[in-house]
């Protein structure tokens, strides 16, 4: 039972995602399509240099702020959640096998299985 732990506490984390990440997406650190250039730098830096990200990442309804690195942390979360199942899939020679341990999982942490 201590070896589903961390499964279960990501699996309970991400219980709204429809589905694990098989990679990580590529964010560059410098997202120019992030500029707003309709407002004037002058006027509004901060909406200048972020206004499109900010309308084009509200925050989600289960998050009291959202920024660059909460959606950092929530990719990262989904793309150990993907390592996860892909490393107790092969594990398992059958899929049915792996199947099973994953609906356990998922009922062990009181997530509905999918």
């Amino acid at each position: 039972m201590r070896f589903l732990a961390l499964p279960c506490v990501l699996i309970a984390s991400l219980s709204l995602a429809q589905q694990p990440l098989t990679s990580l997406p590529y964010t560059p650190s410098l997202d120019l399509h992030a500029m707003d250039r309709s407002v004037q730098p002058c006027q509004n830096f901060y909406m200048y240099s972020c206004g499109t990200w900010i309308k084009d990442n509200p925050i989600p309804a289960d998050q009291a702020s959202w920024d660059v690195y909460g959606k950092l942390t929530y990719e990262n979360q989904l793309f150990l959640w993907g390592l996860l199942l892909q490393a107790m899939c092969a594990s398992r020679p059958y899929s049915r096998s792996c199947a099973r341990m994953y609906s356990a999982v998922s009922l062990d942490c009181g997530v509905p299985a999918r």
